[in-house]
């Protein structure tokens, strides 16, 4: 099974501190989560992947503008046209209950609707690869540890499908982040997945390998701050 990780797109940011450049300037400046968008899309499709993980944060607020929720509509029905599924979760900014007015999205997109955990199942040719974890802030913070939440195998060598977790929010030893959904690394290792896609911390990491777990980082730079590889990971698993 072959699928990139990102997350904290941040869709449609102000970018309120660059305003005193040239208006030209900073309309290209405006546009850049977009042109960030466009090139994962092209990435998705080059590499032939078989979904996209979303990890939180695909806005830049709660209040989500139409122009982004538009944009983003049009790649993801870019990416059914190459039959590339898209599963999704809402992080602190973009909260679910900050947004009155969301945009249906193709069928090809799967969101984690709940703080609940939920799991979709992807399949490819009547078989399925893969079983996703993921939950979605329902309101501005999570402040507990939802790790137990994820029931995941037991023994996954004695199961065929891959199970990959998704989860937005930051190791508890962290100081330097707004902590919400705290989590130990031991707790995500002992859980026996197959991989971990992290979102919320803007810096990519790598934090464990066998399994991996991995923060992407934010695929556009929002300040001086910011600098340093942005995008995505292609990750392919197999047994």
């Amino acid at each position: 099974v072959s699928f990139l990780h990102a997350a904290d797109l941040h869709l449609d940011s102000p970018f309120n501190g660059l305003r005193h450049v040239p208006k030209h300037i900073f309309n290209d400046i405006r546009e850049s989560t977009f042109v960030a968008l466009d090139r994962l899309v092209s990435t998705a499709i080059h590499k032939k992947v078989d979904f996209i993980l979303l990890v939180g944060d695909l806005f830049d607020n709660e209040k989500q503008s139409l122009k982004a929720q538009v944009r983003l509509k049009r790649a993801f029905e870019k990416l059914q046209k190459y039959h590339i599924d898209v599963f999704l979760s809402y992080g602190n900014h973009d909260y679910i209950n900050g947004n009155i007015y969301p945009v249906e999205y193709p069928n090809n997109v799967h969101i984690f609707s709940t703080e609940d955990i939920q799991t979709f199942v992807y399949t490819k040719n009547e078989q399925d690869l893969a079983i996703i974890y993921g939950f979605s802030y329902e309101n501005r913070a999570v402040l507990e540890n939802k790790v137990s939440e994820f029931n995941g195998p037991i023994q996954k060598e004695s199961l065929s499908p891959f199970h990959i977790a998704m989860l937005h929010g930051s190791i508890e030893t962290n100081t330097t982040h707004d902590r919400y959904a705290p989590f130990q690394l031991k707790e995500l290792v002992d859980k026996n997945m197959d991989y971990w896609a992290l979102g919320h911390i803007h810096q990519r990491d790598i934090l464990h390998e066998d399994p991996f777990v991995i923060y992407p980082g934010n695929i556009q730079g929002r300040h001086r701050k910011e600098t340093g590889e942005k995008g995505c990971y292609h990750v392919v698993l197999s047994q």
